[in-house]
């Protein structure tokens, strides 16, 4: 007997899954982090929330368009 699996119990599982391991730092939109911004992290090389978080603040500094303003906020929604 084969058991049946709603969409609705399928998208639940997916989006568990994405709350574990590496968060992808489109996520960080959503904290009110610009996507002009984002675009500037993903280009310097971090394509994720954890990456950022581990990162030196002079890292984020030397980033053409991260001042030591956002790179506080950033480094601070990183953590939470």
């Amino acid at each position: 007997m084969a058991m049946s699996v709603s969409r609705v119990e399928v998208e639940a599982d997916a989006e568990e899954d994405e709350s574990f391991g590496p968060q992808p730092l489109n996520r960080l939109e959503q904290c009110g982090i610009s996507a002009s911004d984002l675009k500037k992290l993903e280009d310097a090389g971090f394509h994720t929330i954890e990456a950022v978080a581990y990162a030196p603040k002079k890292e984020l500094l030397n980033i053409k368009g991260i001042s030591e303003a956002k790179a506080d906020k950033i480094l601070h929604l990183t953590l939470l």
